[in-house]
């Protein structure tokens, strides 16, 4: 028997997460630091938010089904940021993602599909 503990070994799905969502720091620290418009630092930090917590409950198991419940809120950000006048087209992308993923949601409302795949 080993003494050592039984560790989890990262996929590569939740590498590249990871690093999407490094990016997504670096992103919203540029953001503050360069001092953007309030829409665009709303919607750098809903999606770094976003990643990160969806690369933490990754690797509790439960990734796949959180992802599309905090996907919504998501949404909802996006449409805020189009209402708002944002100077960008990501929120037009935001607002995709938490449709499709409320879409999918009722769908399958428990995870089962998803997380079998």
């Amino acid at each position: 028997m080993s003494a050592t503990p039984n560790r989890q070994t990262p996929s590569w799905r939740q590498l590249l997460f990871g690093l999407l969502a490094v990016g997504c720091l670096v992103a919203t620290g540029l953001a503050l630091v360069r001092g953007g418009s309030p829409v665009r630092l709303l919607v750098v930090v809903s999606l770094t938010g976003y990643a990160l917590v969806t690369l933490a409950y990754s690797f509790v198991g439960r990734g796949v089904y959180a992802s599309r419940v905090l996907a919504v809120p998501l949404g909802v950000v996006g449409v805020v940021a189009l209402l708002l006048g944002a100077p960008t087209d990501l929120p037009v992308v935001l607002v995709l993602v938490g449709v499709g993923s409320l879409v999918d949601l009722l769908w399958d409302p428990t995870g089962v599909l998803a997380d079998a795949g």
